[in-house]
């Protein structure tokens, strides 16, 4: 938005904020008067018209600079007291009121109403004299706000407006009786441009950048854009008439406003609120046949979780078994057996890569193992000793167990790019949360589903996936192990 602020020389001064508008000076008659002889010249009043609106509303402020304010003080009665603004818009009295413009106190002005298409006048009270007088700071300037209303037939023409002065100034004969200082200023009122806002876009991520709306139209002006913190505060740069683009999920706020031509005011920046919805609810596919690989580590004891884990038990006897293996709810694994008739001890074995391998010796009929790694099947097998030999047990000992404490997730790469996380179903989970796992380690939520297996598009940050299952409202833990990747 841009304004010419220009005082009674003709020179710009500096650029405010407000409605644009041009300025030119028709007459400026700038006499020199000695300070000693007069406290306020000509050449010390400028005019500065912040804004006027569509209804002719005008905001504008009077600047009377350059006071010699030892001039002003020498006479407890020197005071200003009135300032009055006529203005003209039509050729013939704009030509007429130029006539007024240049006199210093001393000479008496009187508008004559063929002179001007309006006026409007504001006093300065005795207070406000007097606050000048006894600023410590001793200023050398005075300001007046005003504000008033000019006639629409005004609008998209120039205006002429004459300041002008009433007061007391005791040396140089300035009296309330009509002598005035006056000085000529002009402005076009310019039109607002016919706007069509700019429309929110309806997105959802998508990984690549989108545009955030629709292109609004201007006639009179140019449309801009720029992104914003809030819907409250316009920026103060970044604008651009390229529509802004964004690619994240979240909350954006798109200032616009119009940049006025030659005949036509800058609009207020306006925001519209745009979101970018998350990934929607990762598709569901069936329930895939998990796959897993038997393994039993002993490094370290599997960390205890609040889901109750599915227990598959398997023997070769169609009758009651008399060997069995079960989850505990601190993810241990017990193997229990039935008493061997004269048995000394027994040994307990797990298959691994097709081999019987001996895990302990005991002399009891239970064994519970600290080391079961989720997602992984069991098979163990048993064997007694007795008067120092070793036989195989019965053909009914044997049992399997599949743990399932929490999720154990596999991720392939399918035919369309997209990442197919399969994983097994937790006893008592009501849902489960699937994550991105980024470079930083951080787990990033994707979606969540009441299926054991979705399909969701990558992202170049992803490293991994996780997935958690909640059971009681509570999510199961998360380690390093967990985090499958794409194959």
């Amino acid at each position: 938005m841009n304004l010419n602020k220009m005082r009674g020389n003709g020179q710009p001064q500096k650029r405010c904020s407000g409605v644009r508008l041009i300025l030119s000076m028709l007459v400026i008659m700038a006499m020199a008067f000695s300070l000693a002889a007069c406290s306020i010249t000509v050449g010390g009043i400028s005019l500065e018209i912040t804004s006027i609106d569509s209804n002719g509303n005008v905001n504008a402020t009077v600047t009377l600079s350059d006071i010699n304010r030892a001039d002003f003080l020498s006479n407890s009665n020197n005071a200003l007291s009135n300032i009055s603004i006529y203005y003209a818009y039509t050729e013939a009295k704009a030509a007429e009121l130029a006539d007024y413009a240049g006199s210093n106190p001393g000479s008496t002005v009187s508008v004559l109403q063929t002179a001007y298409d309006g006026w409007y006048g504001v006093d300065v009270s005795p207070e406000e004299n007097n606050a000048f007088k006894t600023d410590p700071t001793e200023p050398t300037s005075f300001s007046k706000q005003l504000s008033f209303q000019i006639p629409a037939e005004a609008e998209g023409k120039n205006i002429a407006f004459l300041v002008v002065l009433s007061g007391t100034d005791s040396d140089s004969g300035w009296s309330d009786t009509g002598n005035a200082s006056s000085v000529i200023f002009n402005y076009t009122w310019k039109t607002d441009p016919t706007v069509t806002a700019p429309t929110a876009n309806t997105l959802t991520y998508n990984g690549q950048a989108q545009e955030l709306v629709n292109a609004g139209e201007a006639t009179g002006g140019e449309m801009q854009y720029a992104i914003g913190t809030d819907d409250q505060t316009a920026p103060l740069e970044g604008w651009d008439t390229s529509i802004p683009t964004a690619t994240d999920a979240g909350t954006y706020y798109v200032w616009y406003m119009v940049s006025g031509d030659d005949d036509h005011i800058d609009t207020a920046p306006e925001s519209i609120e745009v979101i970018i919805s998350p990934q929607a609810e990762p598709e569901v596919i069936p329930d895939p046949a998990p796959i897993y690989t038997p393994a039993l580590s002993g490094t370290a004891r599997v960390p205890s979780g609040t889901a109750h884990p599915e227990v598959t038990v398997t023997s070769t006897q169609e009758e009651k078994p008399v060997m069995w293996a079960v989850l505990n709810d601190d993810n241990s694994v017990t193997v229990s057996w039935e008493k061997i008739k004269n048995a000394s001890s027994y040994i307990l074995y797990v298959e691994k890569n097709g081999k019987a391998v001996k895990l302990t010796e005991t002399k009891g009929t239970e064994v519970t193992l600290s080391n079961a790694k989720n997602g992984a099947t069991y098979k163990f097998s048993l064997k007694y000793t007795r008067n120092g030999s070793t036989f195989s047990a019965p053909k009914g000992y044997k049992a399997s167990l599949r743990v399932y404490y929490k999720p154990a997730v596999t991720a392939t790469v399918t035919k369309d790019g997209k990442i197919l996380l399969k994983w097994n179903k937790v006893a008592n989970a009501d849902m489960y949360v699937i994550y991105r796992v980024n470079a930083s380690g951080k787990l990033v939520k994707a979606g969540t589903t009441s299926k054991t297996a979705a399909r969701i598009a990558p992202k170049s940050t992803d490293t991994g996936y996780v997935v958690r299952a909640s059971v009681n409202g509570k999510l199961t833990k998360v380690t390093k192990s967990d985090i499958a990747t794409a194959e």
